[in-house]
């Protein structure tokens, strides 16, 4: 995330080709999972697409189609009393594709 809006210009964005000679980036993807609570989620994949970056918005059921391994629980766990726990599905996540991290290890030396 902080990668894509710091290489966004108003020029418009550099090429993939340039961006991995560059530094050592390994695109991955980004996964951000939310509770029920939070509120934030519509005002930051505002932003970063403002700056051009690919979000999606994915609910319960398309988290567990896109990351079937995952099982998410969106309720808090009372650790005074964790019998009475009842999981239910995460509420909402965002994605990013084309996230991910840099590596300076990896990078390419000239």
């Amino acid at each position: 995330m902080a990668f894509e809006a710091c290489r966004t210009s108003s020029a418009g964005r550099t090429s993939r080709a340039s961006r991995t000679r560059a530094a050592a980036f390994r695109e991955v993807g980004v996964l951000m999972l939310l509770g029920d609570e939070d509120t934030s989620l519509e005002g930051c994949v505002g932003m970063l697409r403002e700056v051009g970056i690919r979000v999606d918005v994915l609910d319960g059921r398309d988290l567990g189609r896109r990351f079937p391994d995952l099982h998410l629980c969106g309720a808090r766990l009372d650790m005074k009393d964790p019998e009475s726990h009842a999981c239910r599905d995460l509420c909402r996540a965002s994605f990013e594709p084309e996230g991910g991290y840099a590596d300076p290890v990896g990078r390419p030396r000239t």
